[in-house]
């Protein structure tokens, strides 16, 4: 009964984020939006939902910010101090494809969306340049 319910307000998910000022992602790693191994613990961003979500926000022209705890915060900083493109390199990883979702149905209904609007590329191409950006404006904090 829940996933019927669920999958009612699915498709409301970008008329949702549209209608915020701003979406607000706290990544923990801040670094880790792809598996390398099994079991690994990843960001919000490895979330086919909050790919999504991220994606729609910058369709809306919608703000996008990142947050990190304290301790992420100071490992970002270090990161940045040994390779400046530290920030860059982790994002650019970034594909729609590649992120999961709880519910194998999401996944395909999401990917559905995805190729009937706008396609794969130009979703990885919005969500890794908002992505770039939110953490530039992090490290300048």
């Amino acid at each position: 009964r829940q996933s019927q319910g669920k999958m009612k307000d699915v498709p409301r998910l970008g008329e949702v984020v549209e209608a915020n000022e701003e979406t607000v992602m706290f990544l923990e790693p801040w670094e880790k939006t792809v598996a390398t191994f099994e079991g690994e613990r990843l960001n919000c961003l490895s979330r086919m939902w909050c790919v999504f979500e991220l994606f729609h926000t910058v369709r809306a022209g919608n703000a996008f910010a990142i947050l990190l705890p304290k301790d992420e915060r100071a490992r970002f900083i270090d990161a940045l101090m040994e390779n400046a493109r530290a920030a860059t390199d982790a994002f650019a990883k970034l594909r729609i494809e590649n992120a999961k979702a709880f519910d194998p149905k999401d996944e395909a209904w999401i990917m559905k969306e995805v190729d009937a609007s706008v396609g794969r590329r130009e979703v990885n191409r919005v969500v890794i340049e908002a992505s770039h950006a939110a953490v530039t404006e992090l490290a300048v904090r």
